[in-house]
């Protein structure tokens, strides 16, 4: 059966009598301009404001709920046999105090301020250049658009930086690279830093890392390989999979341990999977950012049959150092302390130093730059605040 949809193009009004009006049938069209004319005590109001604009008000304010209403007070109804078709309506007085030559339906019934509402809440701003929607990024979705990338994509993530009229371009450079940052996107070109002299342009894009697309296996992967390289025991485990959960246990035997790291990355489940009778609290993945949930809110520490302590602690976001120097912090990092030997200067912070050994291995790819730039992130960082 086909569905009919029933919709009538017109405000059907039958028997007005009110005031002076004389059992007036009118169809009045919708989506148009309607004027209503004629001689002074005609009826134009009447039919206006006292019929067509009561009713629509009427009928409105009913479809509100009864706590609603009780703030509104009750419309009588208009003199009239019927009205078809009719929506709610405001109505505009014809004489207005304002004589703003800008002024419209809208600023002055006050919709206007509702609509301006409604379209920054709801609403989708696409750009007349390209036709994309413009639309504020966020970390879930600049993944989402790196998954849509094949295998071995090639990328660059970019952060935009405006030189100000204070700051001189050997300066600006100069902190960027401080901060770890090796090289700058310029005219669509990739330079290193240390190869710019000056720049012609107030905005360039800095480089905050170069990397090819690969599932998260690979990247995994890279990470094992990264931590076992310099001497670190590793192990891949998975809670749901039940892999490596012995070898775990094994390890723990007759130590104290601490389970540390950000909220909701499984701390608490891996306690679960090691000793099922401890039945701590965990919760689902989140569907909105499809991350782990904090659940943990204190430290308790724990005691398994074989001889282990394990420590559950709640989830981190920062870290502080206290009482170590700045030149202190290299030797924290085994690859780093390992080349520090080697460096001109004993008190080397492998920045821009000549002849600094680890600058020449991350040069050479000899250590990885992702742990240079944690190392350099904790240098930078506030002396009572490393994070």
């Amino acid at each position: 059966m086909k569905n009919l949809k029933l919709e009538s193009k017109f405000i059907k009004l039958r028997g007005a009598k009110m005031h002076n009006l004389k059992n007036i049938d009118l169809d009045i069209p919708k989506n148009k301009l309607v004027v209503i004319t004629g001689l002074s005590g005609s009826g134009k109001s009447s039919l206006a404001f006292d019929t067509l604009y009561a009713e629509g008000q009427r009928r409105y304010i009913e479809s509100l709920s009864s706590y609603a209403r009780q703030f509104l007070g009750k419309l009588n109804k208009p003199k009239v046999d019927s009205i078809i078709g009719i929506s709610p309506a405001i109505a505009i007085e014809q004489k207005v105090n304002n004589s703003n030559p800008r002024s419209t339906v809208g600023t002055s019934s006050e919709i206007y301020d509702y609509l301006k509402l409604l379209y920054a809440r709801i609403g989708r701003t696409f750009s007349p250049v390209s036709n994309s929607e413009v639309k504020k990024d966020s970390i879930d979705s600049v993944l989402e658009k790196i998954k849509k990338f094949n295998i071995d994509d090639k990328f660059l993530i970019l952060s935009p930086k405006k030189i100000d009229k204070q700051s001189s371009t050997k300066q600006v450079l100069s902190t960027i690279k401080d901060q770890g940052f090796a090289r700058i996107k310029i005219n669509g070109e990739v330079k290193r830093i240390d190869d710019i002299k000056e720049i012609d342009h107030n905005d360039f894009y800095i480089v905050v890392d170069r990397s090819v697309y690969k599932d998260d296996t690979d990247y995994i992967e890279k990470l094992y390989k990264t931590y076992t390289s310099i001497g670190y025991q590793c192990l891949k485990i998975s809670v749901k999979q039940k892999t490596n959960i012995e070898k775990v246990k094994k390890f723990m035997e007759n130590n104290v341990s601490v389970f540390t790291g950000h909220s909701g990355v499984g701390k608490s489940s891996m306690m679960n999977a090691l000793d099922s009778n401890l039945n701590l609290k965990t919760s689902e993945i989140s569907k909105q950012n499809d991350q782990g949930q904090h659940t943990t809110t204190f430290a308790e520490m724990f005691d398994f049959n074989n001889g282990a302590k394990v420590i559950d602690s709640p989830g981190i976001k920062g870290f502080g150092l206290i009482d170590i120097e700045k030149n202190e912090i290299g030797g924290y990092f085994v690859e780093i302390a390992k080349l520090s030997t080697h460096c001109k200067f004993n008190n080397c912070l492998h920045l821009n130093e000549p002849n600094c050994a680890v600058k020449s291995a991350l040069e050479a790819n000899d250590i990885s730059e992702s742990r240079y730039v944690n190392y350099l992130s904790i240098l930078n960082d506030d002396e009572n605040n490393f994070r």
